[in-house]
């Protein structure tokens, strides 16, 4: 009983718990954007998709962790400095592409990603999606490409 009310009114920040001894997943759902990097080997700035946080399951090895450089010398560099394991607004985790793994994954290959997502068990959230892309002027929600389930 205690369990069970535990549960009902408490939230846990782990997606895995247990319950009456077995493993109950939560399902995990993450942001995919369209974000601005600035490329330090040939100084060009790049339309990449993101994803907010590392992802489980296969597309775990399909994304890398990297140090947000500066667009604008106007910007805090000492605040760009942070990309340990917390989270942080200096680090965020892009696609390389499959063709040419020094290179991240542009915008205009979202399809090879999507077709990969769902070959392997994600869902594409289109009514969220949908939702928030309609009713939400914020700039955060401006380069939304979607949400994924896993």
């Amino acid at each position: 009983m205690w369990k069970e009310w535990h549960i009902k009114y408490f939230s846990f920040p782990p997606s895995i718990f247990m319950l009456s001894n077995s493993i109950i997943q939560m399902t995990q759902v993450y942001t995919l954007k369209k974000s601005v990097i600035l490329d330090k080997r040939d100084n060009q700035y790049r339309h990449v998709i993101t994803i907010n946080k590392e992802p489980q399951g296969p597309l775990k090895s399909r994304v890398k962790r990297i140090r947000r450089e500066t667009l604008s010398p106007f910007q805090d560099a000492f605040s760009r400095n942070c990309c340990g394991p917390s989270s942080c607004d200096t680090c965020v985790y892009v696609f390389p592409d499959p063709e040419n793994p020094s290179c991240y994954l542009d915008v205009e290959k979202f399809s090879d990603l999507l077709e990969f997502m769902i070959g392997n068990g994600y869902t594409i959230d289109d009514t969220a999606t949908r939702l928030l892309s309609q009713t939400t002027n914020s700039v955060s929600m401006r380069d939304l490409i979607c949400f994924v389930k896993y």
